[in-house]
This record gives C-alpha cells, structure tokens and sequence, in this order.
C-alpha cells in the first residue's frame, strides 16, 4: 500500500479561495455560499467579539457578506479572502457599534442657588464618568438627570 486509506482518496481537497472567487464573478452564485461556509465561523467570531448582543451580530454578519459579494470584483486575490472578509467584516460591526453607542453630551454645568451645588446634565450612559469628575473630589454636591 502507498500509505492512503481508500476514503482518503475519496476526500476531494478544498477548493481554493481564487476559484469560488472566479466562479462568483462568472455568475455562479451558489459559489459564495461555499466561501460564506468556508469563513463564517472566524466572521462570526471577530463579529461576537467587538457586539454582544447576538442579533446585531447577526444582521451584522449578513450585511457584511452582502457587501462582500457585492464588491468580489475589487479583491485583489489570490490569496487573503478570509483576511478581506474580516475587514469588510469589523468595518460593518464597528460601524453598528458606534451607531448603537449614546454620544457622551454635557451640556452645561449651572452653579445653584448653594455655593458648593452644581448641576450637571448628562446622558445616562455619561453620568457615572461625568459626576467623577474633579468637582466631586472638592466636596460639591453633583445632580445628574
């Protein structure tokens, strides 16, 4: 024997990243979804680790591969699609995340009626940093809303 079980000869190998790219981009769509099973859990992992809740990951991910095939003519192959893939990737997910993320706003700070009384106004995702702020260390009392 040659050292090959007659079911490893029956394992086709992979078939390479520049190929499903140029069976995509010759109109054979069921093509992407190879590469989608080929890089979908390291997409979903680099997704999972930058959103947490799992529907923005999700929706996340799809737009990310809608965006991805939709751009398949800029890939600049033959190697590296999976690396492309997590860029376009953490780009749409970061891009999620800043949209989902309360813009930290102060809008002013009013001396009160009481010498050591300020009031600051702020978002609710700011008022843990924002009544930490030196102020508080002078003994003034801080409201936030």
């Amino acid at each position: 024997m040659n050292g090959t079980t007659p079911t490893d000869a029956n394992i086709a190998p992979p078939v390479p990243d520049w190929v499903l790219v140029a069976r995509v981009l010759d109109g054979e769509r069921g093509a992407f979804e190879g590469i989608m099973r080929r890089y979908n859990q390291r997409i979903y992992r680099l997704v999972r680790s930058i959103l947490r809740q799992e529907q923005d990951v999700l929706d996340t991910m799809q737009d990310a591969y809608i965006k991805g095939f939709r751009r398949l003519d800029q890939f600049k192959g033959p190697d590296g699609l999976g690396a492309w893939l997590c860029s376009i990737a953490r780009n749409e997910a970061l891009a999620r995340l800043r949209k989902t993320q309360p813009v930290a706003t102060q809008e002013y700070i009013d001396m009160g009626e009481q010498p050591n009384h300020y009031q600051v106004f702020c978002s609710p995702s700011t008022r843990l940093r924002s009544c930490n702020c030196a102020l508080c260390s002078n003994g003034p009392s801080i409201s936030c809303r």
